[in-house]
């Protein structure tokens, strides 16, 4: 068993229609905040990274850091375009258009009925 966040490891507690196409409809979302969660933070640091100058090796330093920020970042947006490859197993586009799409909040406009 894979320690992963994937959508085909993931598990809808609540659901609407009970098909597989909402389960991954909600877990690609999911999978992609649990990859993108360890570097999210440190992207809030990198304007930090981005300052010139110092003493010593201090800019050497942060030039370092900034380039080990963006394989990171490199490597997430990796995970989720390999998330993103699961969505034509798991989300059927008939069941999502015709079933579940329907049920999402301002896909009707104002004036329709249901």
């Amino acid at each position: 068993a894979t320690s992963r966040f994937v959508p085909s490891n993931l598990e809808l507690t609540c659901a609407v229609t009970g098909t597989t196409t909402e389960t991954n409809f909600h877990m690609v979302p999911c999978a992609m905040q649990a990859a993108a969660a360890h570097v999210v933070p440190k992207i809030f640091l990198a304007p930090s990274l981005l300052l010139r100058g110092g003493a010593g090796g201090e800019a050497a330093r942060r030039d370092a850091a900034l380039a080990a920020l963006l394989r990171e970042l490199a490597d997430v947006l990796g995970e989720f375009r390999s998330i993103f490859g699961e969505v034509p197993r798991g989300v059927d586009r008939d069941v999502f258009y015709d079933v579940y799409r329907p049920l999402l909040d301002g896909f009707f406009p104002v004036a329709s009925t249901v």
